[in-house]
């Protein structure tokens, strides 16, 4: 995540968008870590059929994110099997871009080869 949100700033990004389950542990971390510095977070967060048009409330990892103003989605499990995570991360960006803003996708759990680089300094930290 510290190597993403670096890049969203060398980028000139003003916001990040996610993707995750409804409590998932990278949303939260990421919605945080983008407030501390100064960027708007956009989760996108699976859910179950029939939840998705409800408030999810404040419960567990809801309420960090909330607290750190990011902006939710809600997908139905459904959904995001039928269009991909990729898709989904482009609808939200689309959106974005439309409102005059300049977003930076971060894959689910930040799993890319940038992503990858964190995972790689934590190993060598342990030593």
């Amino acid at each position: 995540l510290e190597f993403l949100l670096a890049d969203a700033l060398e980028k000139g990004c003003d916001s990040v968008i996610t993707i995750g389950g409804i409590q998932s542990n990278h949303a939260r971390a990421t919605a945080m870590a983008a407030r501390l510095l100064g960027l708007e977070p956009h989760l996108i967060l699976r859910t179950t059929l029939g939840q998705e048009d409800k408030d999810p409330g404040l419960v567990g990892n809801l309420l960090p994110e909330r607290l750190g103003g990011a902006e939710i989605y809600l997908v139905t499990k459904n959904e995001y099997g039928a269009h991909g995570s990729d898709s989904l991360l482009g609808m939200v960006e689309e959106r974005l871009i439309a409102q005059n803003k300049r977003p930076y996708k971060i894959p689910v759990g930040g799993s890319n080869p940038l992503g990858t680089w964190g995972y790689l300094l934590f190993v060598d930290e342990l030593r």
